[in-house]
């Protein structure tokens, strides 16, 4: 009943927000930011002292600090924190649906910079002494864990080896990122469709579309569209009584033109012990954001944004 937070960086490495050397070069580009002869002194000092810090921490200390920061704003496990929710399963002659309706509270972080903070990076200007001093004492950075209330349902029925899938859902709020670490929250409605087919026990392809829209969208909103469209593909394929299995997937987002695939090779002989070895790949039409003031006003989708983030990896596995 207690909601958990998905894992979220905020800078420093390859999937974060701001990536390995943003922070750094916003904070030195600081001191070059015109203002008044106080502002520039004390901008200078800043920016030194905090390119010095941020250069002085390891990873260690840098997610135990980023750590800090979103602990100390999620809301601590109790009665108050906890999500509420409810289902209503409903079944016939080869179908099965349910409907849900809950209180719940986002699994992803809504955080913004101080409005002082936001408008000298986008304009490039310094605020004044009182503007910093007030932005200082409210808290430079902001993070919320907003609530919404949602209500959906889902069908399923099969046909001998097909299957087939529907679901919509309406949420109430959901954090919608703005550039220059702005944010909102906004209405928004998904819809998704699934065809699945069997063909024996060997191979299973899957293939799915969802829809979702967000009301009201901001204009300056970044890696979301009022209207976005996701597809998807997954192909399960199996040898020698599941020995060997090739696991396929991939999805393709037509609005962002972007996409991301991912493949899985699994060799499992021995019921104590399993290896397998794949890799990850992200990209779009756009190319990921090259410094820190395209990553703040990123026009494109989250696919895109970590398109650099491709990855292949081996793994073993000894079961006991």
């Amino acid at each position: 009943p207690l909601g958990a937070a998905d894992a979220f960086d905020l800078w420093g490495t390859d999937w974060s927000v701001l990536k390995p050397g943003m922070a750094e070069a916003m904070a030195a580009e600081l001191a070059g930011f015109p203002g008044g002869p106080v502002e520039e002194a004390a901008a200078g000092a800043l920016a030194d002292d905090l390119v010095a810090a941020l250069d002085d921490l390891d990873p260690a200390l840098r997610q135990g600090l980023e750590g800090a920061l979103l602990t100390g704003t999620r809301p601590q496990p109790g009665p108050d924190s906890a999500d509420l929710a409810a289902r209503v399963l409903l079944s016939g002659p080869g179908w099965d649906g349910s409907l849900v309706a809950g209180w719940l509270r986002s699994r992803t972080p809504l955080v913004t910079l101080a409005p002082a903070l936001s408008t000298a990076l986008e304009t490039g200007t310094l605020p004044t002494v009182d503007e910093a001093g007030a932005a200082l004492a409210e808290g430079p950075v902001a993070v919320d864990w907003p609530r919404a209330w949602i209500a959906g349902g889902a069908l399923a029925a099969s046909a001998g080896p097909v299957g087939l899938r529907a679901e919509a859902i309406r949420g109430s709020a959901r954090p919608v990122p703005r550039a220059w670490m702005r944010g909102a929250t906004r209405p928004w409605t998904a819809a998704g469709l699934g065809v699945d087919r069997a063909f024996g026990t060997w191979l299973l392809v899957d293939v799915e579309a969802s829809w979702q829209r967000v009301d009201d969208l901001p204009a300056d909103a970044i890696l979301v569209a009022r209207d976005d469209v996701l597809l998807a593909l997954a192909v399960h394929a199996s040898a020698l009584r599941q020995v060997l299995a090739l696991d396929l997937a991939a999805t393709w987002d037509p609005v962002f033109a972007e996409g991301a695939g991912r493949a899985v090779l699994r060799w499992h002989p021995r019921d104590a012990w399993a290896a397998e070895a794949g890799c990850a790949l992200l990209g779009g039409a756009r190319p990921p954001p090259a410094d820190w003031r395209e990553a703040l006003t990123w026009p494109g989708g989250p696919l895109a944004y970590w398109g650099d983030g491709d990855a292949a990896f081996l793994a073993l596995s000894w079961f006991r």
